[in-house]
């Protein structure tokens, strides 16, 4: 009888333990669950109140700690009941002739530092124009790969030939009229990719037409 009495003690004492120990974990959780509702609510309040520079400002800060050894440049922001949009670019190789595009968006503070990604470009490749001929390029980056994916031009081909990739840059602007000297005529609505040599400074300059990315004049600009 004495067994059992100790065994009886002894397992109440077990459950008495465990369940103190479930007790103290549940509120544990609670109490964290509260104080990151409680945070997020000044942290929150706090974001809501920056101004356009603040809020840009601290959008290309986190970008930079998310996207390291990136090129980051925020390019919209919009506040919206105490909320604000924000938008940016991400590119992997910029300036390079395979630029890595990626659009992020930030909702300050409605979802917090949670971005949200859409691919522009990767791996050489505009995602937006496979299987579609017509595709309206939207930005730098789709117009360097298009100038060379979409179009055979062998005098770029011979150009890039002769220059170093360590000496290559490439950029491209939009023109909703662009007057080229080189060829004596305007081009409405259209990209103009430049592919420089840094050595040399030589520049061979591509003219693409806004939608399809098809090459309408390519030349030695220098």
């Amino acid at each position: 009888m004495r067994v059992k009495s100790i065994y009886r003690l002894a397992h109440n004492t077990t459950s008495m333990k465990m369940s103190d120990i479930a007790i103290i974990a549940f509120a544990v959780i609670l109490i964290g669950a509260i104080l990151v509702v409680i945070g997020n609510h000044l942290l929150g309040d706090n974001l809501g109140d920056l101004d356009e520079g603040q809020a840009r400002t601290l959008a290309q800060q986190e970008l930079e700690y998310s996207y390291p050894n990136a090129e980051v440049n925020i390019y919209s922001l919009e506040n919206s009941t105490g909320t604000w949009k924000i938008k940016g670019k991400v590119i992997y190789g910029a300036g390079t002739a395979c630029p890595n595009l990626t659009i992020v968006e930030l909702h300050y503070p409605r979802f917090g530092f949670v971005p949200r990604e859409q691919v522009i470009t990767s791996n050489c490749s505009v995602l937006g124009c496979k299987d579609n001929p017509n595709c309206l390029i939207a930005y730098e980056e789709e117009a360097v790969i298009i100038s060379r994916e979409r179009n055979s031009i062998p005098s770029l081909e011979s150009f890039l030939s002769g220059v170093s990739p360590a000496d290559l840059s490439v950029n491209a602007s939009f023109h909703s009229s662009y007057q080229s000297e080189k060829m004596n005529q305007t081009y409405p609505e259209v990209w103009v990719v430049d592919w420089k040599d840094t050595e040399s400074k030589s520049v061979f300059t591509v003219v693409l037409n806004n939608t399809g990315g098809g090459a309408v004049a390519s030349y030695y600009k220098s």
